[in-house]
Protein backbone atom coordinates (compact mmCIF):
# COMPACT_ATOMS: atom_id res chain seq x y z
CA UNK A 1 0.00 0.00 0.00
CA UNK A 2 1.29 3.41 -0.71
CA UNK A 3 1.57 6.20 2.04
CA UNK A 4 0.55 9.60 1.31
CA UNK A 5 1.23 11.77 -2.08
CA UNK A 6 4.43 13.99 -1.77
CA UNK A 7 3.14 17.37 -0.84
CA UNK A 8 4.35 19.18 -4.51
CA UNK A 9 5.22 17.35 -7.28
CA UNK A 10 6.63 18.37 -10.58
CA UNK A 11 6.22 15.99 -13.31
CA UNK A 12 7.76 16.97 -16.72
CA UNK A 13 7.18 21.00 -16.31
CA UNK A 14 8.20 22.56 -19.20
CA UNK A 15 7.68 26.82 -19.69
CA UNK A 16 8.50 28.61 -23.08
CA UNK A 17 8.18 32.92 -22.53
CA UNK A 18 9.05 34.74 -25.76
CA UNK A 19 10.50 32.06 -27.73
CA UNK A 20 13.34 30.94 -24.71
CA UNK A 21 12.59 27.86 -22.62
CA UNK A 22 12.89 29.13 -19.06
CA UNK A 23 12.02 24.75 -17.89
CA UNK A 24 12.24 21.95 -19.36
CA UNK A 25 10.88 18.40 -18.92
CA UNK A 26 11.06 19.45 -15.31
CA UNK A 27 10.90 16.40 -12.42
CA UNK A 28 11.14 16.54 -9.09
CA UNK A 29 9.13 15.90 -5.60
CA UNK A 30 8.81 17.76 -2.08
CA UNK A 31 7.97 15.35 0.93
CA UNK A 32 5.76 16.32 3.16
CA UNK A 33 7.36 18.27 6.14
CA UNK A 34 10.75 18.32 4.58
CA UNK A 35 12.46 21.71 3.97
CA UNK A 36 13.73 21.44 -0.04
CA UNK A 37 15.96 23.68 -1.18
CA UNK A 38 16.04 24.34 -4.87
CA UNK A 39 19.54 25.78 -5.73
CA UNK A 40 20.82 27.13 -8.83
CA UNK A 41 22.49 29.81 -10.85
CA UNK A 42 20.39 32.93 -11.42
CA UNK A 43 18.38 32.56 -15.06
CA UNK A 44 18.03 28.33 -14.29
CA UNK A 45 14.08 29.26 -13.77
CA UNK A 46 13.87 29.15 -10.12
CA UNK A 47 11.64 31.78 -9.56
CA UNK A 48 9.48 30.43 -12.60
CA UNK A 49 8.58 26.90 -10.87
CA UNK A 50 7.81 28.99 -7.31
CA UNK A 51 5.09 30.91 -9.52
CA UNK A 52 3.52 28.36 -11.18
CA UNK A 53 3.01 26.52 -8.00
CA UNK A 54 0.92 29.52 -6.59
CA UNK A 55 -0.86 29.79 -10.48
CA UNK A 56 0.18 33.06 -10.90
CA UNK A 57 0.97 31.60 -14.49
CA UNK A 58 0.71 28.13 -15.60
CA UNK A 59 3.32 25.82 -17.62
CA UNK A 60 3.19 24.79 -21.15
CA UNK A 61 3.93 20.96 -20.71
CA UNK A 62 3.42 18.70 -17.50
CA UNK A 63 1.27 19.41 -14.87
CA UNK A 64 2.07 20.01 -10.77
CA UNK A 65 0.49 18.80 -7.86
CA UNK A 66 -0.60 19.64 -4.91
CA UNK A 67 -1.31 16.72 -2.11
CA UNK A 68 -1.74 14.66 -5.58
CA UNK A 69 -3.92 16.92 -7.67
CA UNK A 70 -3.69 18.93 -9.95
CA UNK A 71 -3.39 22.16 -9.48
CA UNK A 72 -5.07 23.23 -12.63
CA UNK A 73 -8.39 21.56 -10.45
CA UNK A 74 -8.64 23.70 -7.99
CA UNK A 75 -9.82 27.03 -6.77
CA UNK A 76 -7.01 29.88 -7.33
CA UNK A 77 -7.81 31.70 -4.34
CA UNK A 78 -8.54 28.38 -2.31
CA UNK A 79 -5.26 27.05 -3.74
CA UNK A 80 -3.56 30.59 -2.49
CA UNK A 81 -4.28 29.77 1.14
CA UNK A 82 -2.69 26.35 0.88
CA UNK A 83 0.15 27.61 -0.83
CA UNK A 84 2.19 30.90 0.53
CA UNK A 85 4.71 32.64 -1.48
CA UNK A 86 7.49 35.22 -0.24
CA UNK A 87 9.15 37.27 -2.66
CA UNK A 88 12.68 38.15 -3.25
CA UNK A 89 11.96 42.02 -1.92
CA UNK A 90 9.62 42.36 0.72
CA UNK A 91 6.95 44.63 0.06
CA UNK A 92 4.33 45.94 2.18
CA UNK A 93 1.22 47.51 0.92
CA UNK A 94 -0.53 48.98 3.97
CA UNK A 95 -0.48 52.22 5.82
CA UNK A 96 0.46 49.87 8.86
CA UNK A 97 1.46 46.48 9.45
CA UNK A 98 -1.52 45.81 10.40
CA UNK A 99 -3.16 46.78 7.78
CA UNK A 100 -1.16 44.25 5.99
CA UNK A 101 -2.26 41.51 8.19
CA UNK A 102 -5.86 41.82 8.19
CA UNK A 103 -5.39 41.93 3.94
CA UNK A 104 -3.93 38.39 4.18
CA UNK A 105 -7.11 37.25 6.80
CA UNK A 106 -9.81 39.12 3.81
CA UNK A 107 -8.72 39.36 0.49
CA UNK A 108 -12.21 39.19 -0.37
CA UNK A 109 -13.04 42.12 1.98
CA UNK A 110 -16.11 39.88 3.65
CA UNK A 111 -15.45 41.20 7.01
CA UNK A 112 -13.38 38.41 7.93
CA UNK A 113 -11.48 39.63 11.66
CA UNK A 114 -8.45 38.70 11.60
CA UNK A 115 -8.00 36.77 15.17
CA UNK A 116 -5.03 38.06 17.29
CA UNK A 117 -2.83 39.90 15.17
CA UNK A 118 -0.05 40.22 17.55
CA UNK A 119 0.35 36.33 17.57
CA UNK A 120 1.17 36.52 14.07
CA UNK A 121 3.98 38.73 14.66
CA UNK A 122 5.38 36.95 17.59
CA UNK A 123 5.38 33.77 15.10
CA UNK A 124 8.02 35.51 13.20
CA UNK A 125 10.02 36.95 15.97
CA UNK A 126 8.48 40.72 16.31
CA UNK A 127 7.11 42.47 18.50
CA UNK A 128 3.29 42.98 18.30
CA UNK A 129 4.12 46.71 18.90
CA UNK A 130 5.24 46.81 15.35
CA UNK A 131 1.38 46.62 14.32
CA UNK A 132 1.13 49.94 13.97
CA UNK A 133 4.03 51.01 12.56
CA UNK A 134 4.00 52.35 9.01
CA UNK A 135 6.16 49.53 6.58
CA UNK A 136 8.75 52.63 5.56
CA UNK A 137 9.91 53.05 9.74
CA UNK A 138 11.26 49.46 9.17
CA UNK A 139 14.02 48.20 8.27
CA UNK A 140 14.55 45.87 5.26
CA UNK A 141 15.03 42.33 7.91
CA UNK A 142 12.41 43.58 9.51
CA UNK A 143 9.65 43.94 6.66
CA UNK A 144 11.21 40.84 5.23
CA UNK A 145 9.70 39.13 8.85
CA UNK A 146 6.64 41.11 8.45
CA UNK A 147 5.97 39.67 4.49
CA UNK A 148 6.35 36.25 5.81
CA UNK A 149 3.95 36.96 8.99
CA UNK A 150 1.46 37.83 6.51
CA UNK A 151 1.96 34.66 4.02
CA UNK A 152 1.32 32.59 7.51
CA UNK A 153 -1.94 34.19 8.11
CA UNK A 154 -4.03 32.28 5.62
CA UNK A 155 -2.73 28.98 7.20
CA UNK A 156 -0.50 27.49 4.51
CA UNK A 157 0.58 23.70 4.27
CA UNK A 158 3.61 25.03 1.71
CA UNK A 159 5.71 28.39 2.28
CA UNK A 160 7.12 28.95 -0.91
CA UNK A 161 10.50 31.13 -0.21
CA UNK A 162 12.14 32.95 -3.25
CA UNK A 163 15.82 33.86 -2.39
CA UNK A 164 14.07 35.63 1.29
CA UNK A 165 17.74 36.69 2.16
CA UNK A 166 19.05 38.25 -0.68
CA UNK A 167 18.33 41.86 0.00
CA UNK A 168 19.16 41.30 4.11
CA UNK A 169 22.54 41.41 6.02
CA UNK A 170 24.10 38.83 7.78
CA UNK A 171 22.42 38.85 11.21
CA UNK A 172 19.60 39.21 9.60
CA UNK A 173 20.11 36.32 7.17
CA UNK A 174 21.35 34.10 9.75
CA UNK A 175 18.00 34.80 12.00
CA UNK A 176 15.43 34.10 8.60
CA UNK A 177 17.33 31.11 8.20
CA UNK A 178 16.98 30.00 11.58
CA UNK A 179 13.39 30.85 11.61
CA UNK A 180 12.31 28.62 7.95
CA UNK A 181 12.98 25.64 10.20
CA UNK A 182 11.66 26.87 13.63
CA UNK A 183 8.13 27.30 11.46
CA UNK A 184 8.47 24.37 9.54
CA UNK A 185 8.75 22.69 12.97
CA UNK A 186 5.96 24.26 15.19
CA UNK A 187 3.35 24.58 12.35
CA UNK A 188 3.60 21.65 10.18
CA UNK A 189 4.52 23.23 7.17
CA UNK A 190 5.83 22.16 4.47
CA UNK A 191 9.00 24.74 2.50
CA UNK A 192 10.28 25.11 -0.52
CA UNK A 193 13.40 27.34 -0.51
CA UNK A 194 14.72 29.04 -3.20
CA UNK A 195 18.59 30.24 -3.52
CA UNK A 196 21.65 30.81 -5.37
CA UNK A 197 23.70 30.52 -2.38
CA UNK A 198 24.95 27.17 -1.10
CA UNK A 199 25.88 27.75 2.52
CA UNK A 200 22.20 29.06 3.03
CA UNK A 201 20.82 25.81 0.97
CA UNK A 202 22.83 23.68 3.30
CA UNK A 203 21.47 25.57 6.40
CA UNK A 204 18.13 24.79 6.23
CA UNK A 205 17.25 21.99 3.36
CA UNK A 206 16.86 18.60 4.27
CA UNK A 207 16.43 17.85 0.84
CA UNK A 208 17.97 19.46 -2.19
CA UNK A 209 17.12 20.22 -6.19
CA UNK A 210 20.17 21.61 -7.79
CA UNK A 211 18.64 23.40 -11.19
CA UNK A 212 20.47 24.76 -13.72
CA UNK A 213 19.15 26.20 -17.53
CA UNK A 214 15.30 24.75 -16.16
CA UNK A 215 16.32 21.37 -16.35
CA UNK A 216 17.23 19.28 -13.07
CA UNK A 217 20.77 18.22 -12.70
CA UNK A 218 20.52 16.06 -9.31
CA UNK A 219 18.14 15.90 -6.46
CA UNK A 220 18.39 14.09 -3.45
CA UNK A 221 18.76 14.72 0.42
CA UNK A 222 21.57 16.55 2.47
CA UNK A 223 23.93 13.77 1.75
CA UNK A 224 23.75 15.36 -1.68
CA UNK A 225 26.09 18.34 -0.47
CA UNK A 226 28.67 15.97 0.45
CA UNK A 227 28.49 13.49 -2.57
CA UNK A 228 27.28 14.73 -5.29
CA UNK A 229 26.83 12.42 -8.25
CA UNK A 230 27.80 14.30 -11.33
CA UNK A 231 30.93 16.37 -11.97
CA UNK A 232 28.87 19.54 -12.87
CA UNK A 233 27.11 19.29 -9.38
CA UNK A 234 30.34 19.16 -7.71
CA UNK A 235 31.60 21.93 -9.16
CA UNK A 236 28.51 23.92 -8.46
CA UNK A 237 28.53 23.01 -5.02
CA UNK A 238 32.36 24.03 -4.76
CA UNK A 239 32.02 27.77 -6.31
CA UNK A 240 34.28 26.24 -9.10
CA UNK A 241 31.05 26.90 -11.82
CA UNK A 242 29.36 30.55 -11.78
CA UNK A 243 25.75 31.47 -13.28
Amino acid sequence: MGGEPDMLAYEGVGVTRGGSVILRDLTFRVPRGSVTSVLGPSGAGKTTLLRLACRLSDPDEGRILLAGRDLRELEVLSLRRRVGLLFQEPVLFGKTVRDDLEFAADPRGEGVPLEDPGARLREVGLDPGFLDREPATLSVGQRQRVALARALVPGPEVLLLDEPTSALDPQATAGILRLVRDLRDRLDLTVVFVTHVVAHAREVADRVVVLKEGRVLEEGGAELFEHPATEQVRAFLAGEEQG
